[in-house]
């Protein structure tokens, strides 16, 4: 929890909006959902993303060329009422 904390103020100071992380599955879809937000109430979230590790791999070399790289995604959400009443 401690770490946590240190690296939420961190992201909050560097004004971090989205993080990004790589899946190393062989899949045809590009871009993951992925909820790592914590069950507490905080001021903003960090969107967390999970894309494939070739495109991370590609990312994490330009970075090391010190090549610019801009990303952007396109987030839609749509909340699902159809089964409330399951307990977990």
């Amino acid at each position: 929890m401690a770490f946590q904390e240190k690296q939420r103020k961190f992201f909050a100071e560097e004004g971090v909006l989205c993080t990004v992380t790589a899946y190393g599955a062989r899949t045809e879809r590009t871009v993951f959902a992925s909820n790592g937000s914590p069950r507490r109430a905080i001021r903003r979230r960090i969107c967390p993303r999970v894309i494939t590790a070739e495109n991370y791999n590609r990312i994490a070399r330009l970075l090391q060329h010190e090549v610019p790289v801009k990303l952007s995604f396109d987030i839609k959400v749509k909340f699902d009422m159809n089964d409330t009443d399951r307990s977990t």
